[in-house]
């Protein structure tokens, strides 16, 4: 989700600092991510294929899609996402691809017009009727949740728009540190994040999310025979604190802001 307020946006503003990287996997450092390259998309778009395989909401729009080459037309839309985040330099991964996150800066700037268009083309000429209902139905509920839970104070959250990690790899905490990366950076500029989700859920309660709006999709749909889909939003909040200290009647120290993450119920 992207509001466009017509100011200079924050990825104008700033790049994306290269993030401090950790030792080679066994050590008791954490992960090493950083920006993600070019080389790595392939990696990165079968990472996600993989991943996501068996989703719950994957299944909801795979079982739709009746066009030939399924697998290759999913990984070729992944691959756009993550070239046009990296135009902006806003995909971080570990391990050359095999753990990915692309994420949106507050009032940043929609993935290239080529990318959107080439997606939008991709779309048209594949999707089945049945299809397009259900990527209408997600994407309604989606925004009615998102409006209902942050109003017009989107513009001024990171999001996090897509997370994977390789079957093979996962339990070793790269998913984590890719998460902490965009907090942090949050952190440091003093805006809360916010992701949607299904069953992940309880992954990013983990890391000091709370699920602040949830819906279900499929539930109204004859056409699927599955349980509904519980589509939630989580936010991660950031609060300034400043701490007064009362040294005498006559002086009065006011500490530096403090950071502290709460969580929103």
């Amino acid at each position: 989700m992207e509001v466009i307020a017509g100011t200079k946006s924050q990825d104008e503003k700033t790049k994306t600092p290269l993030l401090p990287q950790g030792e080679q996997l066994g050590s008791d450092q954490p992960p090493a991510v950083v920006p993600m390259k070019r080389r790595d998309i392939s990696r990165a778009a079968d990472t996600i294929h993989n991943a996501y395989l068996h989703h719950d909401l994957i299944t909801y729009f795979s079982s739709a899609d009746t066009a030939p080459f399924r697998a290759t037309r999913a990984k070729a839309r992944y691959a756009l996402a993550f070239d046009g985040g990296i135009c902006q330099n806003r995909v971080l991964t570990v391990d050359g691809g095999m753990s990915a996150l692309k994420y949106q800066v507050p009032r940043g700037r929609k993935d290239p017009w080529p990318h959107v268009f080439a997606e939008a083309v991709l779309r048209k000429l594949t999707d089945t009727r049945e299809l397009v209902k259900r990527t209408r139905e997600f994407a309604d509920t989606t925004k009615a949740l998102v409006v209902d839970a942050f109003g017009s104070t989107v513009a001024d959250m990171y999001e996090i728009q897509g997370l994977g990690t390789a079957p093979e790899v996962q339990g070793r905490g790269y998913a984590s540190a890719l998460v902490t990366a965009v907090t942090d950076l949050a952190d440091a500029d003093g805006h809360d994040v916010w992701v949607v989700t299904t069953d992940a859920y309880t992954f990013y309660e983990r890391l000091g999310f709370s699920v602040v709006r949830s819906a279900t999709v499929g539930d109204a749909n004859p056409a699927w025979e599955g349980a509904p889909i519980v589509v939630r939003i989580v936010r991660l909040t950031f609060a300034v604190f400043t701490r007064y200290t009362v040294m005498s009647e006559r002086s009065l120290v006011v500490d530096a802001p403090t950071h502290q993450r709460i969580p929103v119920w």
